[in-house]
Protein backbone atom coordinates (compact mmCIF):
# COMPACT_ATOMS: atom_id res chain seq x y z
CA UNK A 1 0.00 0.00 0.00
CA UNK A 2 1.29 3.81 -1.25
CA UNK A 3 0.43 6.35 1.49
CA UNK A 4 1.50 9.58 1.47
CA UNK A 5 2.06 13.08 -0.89
CA UNK A 6 2.41 11.22 -3.99
CA UNK A 7 -1.03 10.05 -4.41
CA UNK A 8 -1.94 14.19 -4.63
CA UNK A 9 0.80 13.90 -7.64
CA UNK A 10 -0.90 14.84 -10.97
CA UNK A 11 1.22 13.10 -13.00
CA UNK A 12 1.18 9.76 -10.87
CA UNK A 13 -2.52 10.01 -10.67
CA UNK A 14 -3.14 10.74 -14.42
CA UNK A 15 -0.18 8.59 -16.07
CA UNK A 16 1.06 5.90 -14.01
CA UNK A 17 4.24 6.36 -15.42
CA UNK A 18 6.78 6.22 -12.45
CA UNK A 19 10.11 4.39 -11.96
CA UNK A 20 11.23 2.68 -8.53
CA UNK A 21 15.01 3.49 -7.45
CA UNK A 22 16.34 1.47 -4.69
CA UNK A 23 19.62 1.86 -3.22
CA UNK A 24 20.76 -1.68 -1.81
CA UNK A 25 23.52 -0.33 0.18
CA UNK A 26 21.62 2.10 1.86
CA UNK A 27 18.56 0.44 2.26
CA UNK A 28 16.64 3.45 0.50
CA UNK A 29 13.79 3.27 -1.80
CA UNK A 30 12.77 6.32 -4.05
CA UNK A 31 9.90 6.95 -6.85
CA UNK A 32 10.47 9.04 -9.62
CA UNK A 33 7.09 10.60 -11.35
CA UNK A 34 7.18 13.64 -13.76
CA UNK A 35 10.17 15.66 -12.54
CA UNK A 36 9.55 14.38 -8.82
CA UNK A 37 11.13 12.31 -6.69
CA UNK A 38 9.45 11.05 -3.75
CA UNK A 39 10.91 8.97 -0.63
CA UNK A 40 9.59 5.84 0.36
CA UNK A 41 9.89 5.23 3.89
CA UNK A 42 8.36 2.01 5.27
CA UNK A 43 6.11 1.69 8.38
CA UNK A 44 4.70 -0.99 10.76
CA UNK A 45 1.45 -1.81 9.02
CA UNK A 46 3.85 -2.73 5.46
CA UNK A 47 2.99 0.11 3.34
CA UNK A 48 5.04 2.73 2.12
CA UNK A 49 4.75 6.30 3.11
CA UNK A 50 6.03 8.89 0.23
CA UNK A 51 7.73 12.32 0.91
CA UNK A 52 8.50 14.91 -1.94
CA UNK A 53 11.87 15.48 -1.55
CA UNK A 54 13.13 16.95 -5.12
CA UNK A 55 11.49 18.94 -8.11
CA UNK A 56 12.08 20.20 -11.34
CA UNK A 57 14.99 17.84 -12.13
CA UNK A 58 14.74 15.98 -14.89
CA UNK A 59 15.77 12.37 -14.17
CA UNK A 60 15.60 10.62 -17.57
CA UNK A 61 17.79 13.38 -19.37
CA UNK A 62 20.86 13.08 -17.12
CA UNK A 63 20.67 9.56 -16.95
CA UNK A 64 20.29 8.92 -13.41
CA UNK A 65 20.64 5.61 -12.54
CA UNK A 66 21.97 5.60 -8.30
CA UNK A 67 20.42 7.72 -5.87
CA UNK A 68 21.38 8.16 -2.08
CA UNK A 69 20.03 10.65 0.29
CA UNK A 70 21.57 11.82 3.57
CA UNK A 71 18.68 12.46 5.67
CA UNK A 72 21.11 14.27 8.34
CA UNK A 73 22.36 16.75 5.48
CA UNK A 74 19.23 17.01 3.23
CA UNK A 75 21.41 16.57 0.70
CA UNK A 76 20.63 14.17 -2.48
CA UNK A 77 23.84 12.40 -4.14
CA UNK A 78 22.66 11.36 -7.68
CA UNK A 79 24.48 9.61 -9.85
CA UNK A 80 24.91 9.97 -14.23
CA UNK A 81 25.38 7.39 -16.73
CA UNK A 82 26.62 10.56 -18.65
CA UNK A 83 27.35 13.53 -16.42
CA UNK A 84 29.22 11.84 -13.37
CA UNK A 85 27.91 12.84 -9.56
CA UNK A 86 25.13 15.15 -9.07
CA UNK A 87 25.13 16.60 -5.34
CA UNK A 88 21.84 18.59 -4.82
CA UNK A 89 21.59 20.50 -1.52
CA UNK A 90 18.78 22.43 -0.08
CA UNK A 91 19.14 26.41 0.16
CA UNK A 92 18.49 27.62 3.14
CA UNK A 93 16.02 30.71 2.67
CA UNK A 94 13.46 32.26 5.21
CA UNK A 95 11.20 35.23 4.22
CA UNK A 96 11.13 37.66 7.12
CA UNK A 97 8.92 41.13 7.83
CA UNK A 98 8.71 43.36 10.54
CA UNK A 99 6.03 41.86 12.68
CA UNK A 100 4.84 44.81 13.76
CA UNK A 101 4.44 46.68 10.83
CA UNK A 102 5.42 49.75 12.34
CA UNK A 103 9.42 50.02 11.51
CA UNK A 104 8.80 49.47 7.67
CA UNK A 105 6.50 48.86 4.43
CA UNK A 106 8.22 45.20 4.24
CA UNK A 107 9.11 46.56 0.52
CA UNK A 108 13.00 46.19 1.13
CA UNK A 109 15.38 46.93 -2.48
CA UNK A 110 18.68 47.13 -1.20
CA UNK A 111 19.83 44.44 2.00
CA UNK A 112 23.59 44.02 3.48
CA UNK A 113 24.59 41.39 5.89
CA UNK A 114 25.48 43.39 9.10
CA UNK A 115 27.23 40.11 10.54
CA UNK A 116 26.05 36.50 10.40
CA UNK A 117 22.93 37.10 12.37
CA UNK A 118 21.36 40.02 10.89
CA UNK A 119 20.19 42.25 7.60
CA UNK A 120 20.30 45.59 7.29
CA UNK A 121 17.88 46.99 4.70
CA UNK A 122 18.51 50.55 3.04
CA UNK A 123 15.40 52.05 4.75
CA UNK A 124 17.34 51.53 8.23
CA UNK A 125 15.34 48.23 9.63
CA UNK A 126 17.97 45.53 10.85
CA UNK A 127 16.43 42.05 10.96
CA UNK A 128 17.58 39.26 12.63
CA UNK A 129 15.90 35.44 13.99
CA UNK A 130 14.61 35.51 17.44
CA UNK A 131 16.94 31.66 18.31
CA UNK A 132 13.71 30.41 20.45
CA UNK A 133 10.88 30.79 18.16
CA UNK A 134 12.54 31.34 15.02
CA UNK A 135 10.36 34.22 14.20
CA UNK A 136 11.74 37.75 12.72
CA UNK A 137 12.84 40.35 15.11
CA UNK A 138 13.07 44.19 13.57
CA UNK A 139 14.71 46.86 14.82
CA UNK A 140 15.75 50.41 13.58
CA UNK A 141 18.99 51.52 12.97
CA UNK A 142 18.32 55.14 13.80
CA UNK A 143 21.58 56.45 12.25
CA UNK A 144 20.09 55.26 8.57
CA UNK A 145 16.48 55.65 8.72
CA UNK A 146 16.55 58.90 10.34
CA UNK A 147 18.60 59.95 6.61
CA UNK A 148 17.09 57.93 4.13
CA UNK A 149 14.15 59.89 2.13
CA UNK A 150 12.81 57.79 -1.14
CA UNK A 151 16.19 55.69 -2.22
CA UNK A 152 15.72 52.26 -0.36
CA UNK A 153 18.36 50.78 -2.83
CA UNK A 154 21.34 52.03 -1.39
CA UNK A 155 23.53 50.26 0.75
CA UNK A 156 27.16 48.49 0.94
CA UNK A 157 29.20 47.51 3.55
CA UNK A 158 32.93 48.37 3.04
CA UNK A 159 36.22 46.09 3.81
CA UNK A 160 36.44 47.32 6.69
CA UNK A 161 33.02 46.35 7.99
CA UNK A 162 31.56 49.89 7.93
CA UNK A 163 28.08 50.43 6.66
CA UNK A 164 27.32 52.58 3.74
CA UNK A 165 23.88 54.31 2.58
CA UNK A 166 22.40 56.92 0.00
CA UNK A 167 20.70 59.70 1.27
CA UNK A 168 19.74 61.62 -2.53
CA UNK A 169 22.47 61.05 -4.34
CA UNK A 170 25.03 60.80 -1.75
CA UNK A 171 26.55 57.48 -0.21
CA UNK A 172 26.88 58.18 3.63
CA UNK A 173 28.80 56.96 6.36
CA UNK A 174 29.06 57.14 10.19
CA UNK A 175 31.20 59.47 11.26
CA UNK A 176 33.34 59.04 14.26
Amino acid sequence: MLAGSVLADSDYQLTRQHQIFWNNCSNQAFLFVGRRLYYLQPVKDGSLVSTLILDGFDFRKKGIKTLFWDRDTDRLFLGSQFSGLYVISKKQFRTVIDPSGKLSDNVHYGQVLVNNKEIATAGGVVFSLDSGSMGAVARKMNLIAKSVDWDRYGILKDRRGTICWTSGSTFRAPTA
